[in-house]
Parts: C-alpha cells; structure tokens; sequence
C-alpha cells in the first residue's frame, strides 16, 4: 500500500455531529465485508480491483493520522493507495500526514 499527500483547493466537509472526529461520526467496522474483500483480493489476484481511500484534510494535524490509523489494518492491507489531499492548511497537516506515509505504522 502507499499514500500519497496532495495539497488541493477545496473544502472537506465535518462532522454534522460536531464538527470532530467523534464516536457519533464514526461508523462500526463490518469484519463479514472485510473478510469478503480479503478473501475475494486472494482468490482474484492481479485481477481484483484496486481499491484507495481519499481523505480531505485542512488544519486538522491532530487529527490526521488518527484518521488515517482509524482504517482497520485488516483493510489497510487490501488498499493500493491513501490519498490525503491538503487544503493549504495554516498549520502542519502536510509534513504530519506526510511523516506518517514514510512511516511503517500504515504498514
């Protein structure tokens, strides 16, 4: 898997909730359905679609690998790509997200 940081122009939405990154925004981990994409990545191989997750950020360096970590590492393993796209934020979400694709904690 690899990840990518990307800085973009526009706007991600929040959290109806409030505005965070709560239990009331996060959805339960469905392990049937990943354990289906596992076993269904094995028995396809090469031919087995390629799957990314795109993740909009700005300000949000305390939150950013929290979010990224938040993927189940079941999942993690099945993805081609994380892609974090920035949106010029004011503090260091960029080299946060960044530091962290370098890192082995995605692997």
């Amino acid at each position: 898997m690899h990840s990518n940081m990307q800085r973009s122009g526009g706007h991600a939405p929040h959290c109806q909730a409030t505005g965070t990154a709560t239990d009331k925004c996060r959805l339960s981990v469905n392990h049937a359905k990943i354990n289906a994409i596992i076993e269904s990545k094995q028995e396809c191989g090469a031919a087995f679609p390629r799957i990314g997750v795109f993740i909009v950020s700005y300000n949000a360096s305390s939150r950013v690998v929290e979010t990224i970590l938040r993927i189940p590492p079941e999942l993690r393993e099945v993805l081609e790509e994380i892609y974090v796209f920035d949106d010029f934020s004011k503090d260091d979400t960029y080299q946060v997200a960044s530091q962290l694709s370098k890192s082995a904690k995605l692997i």
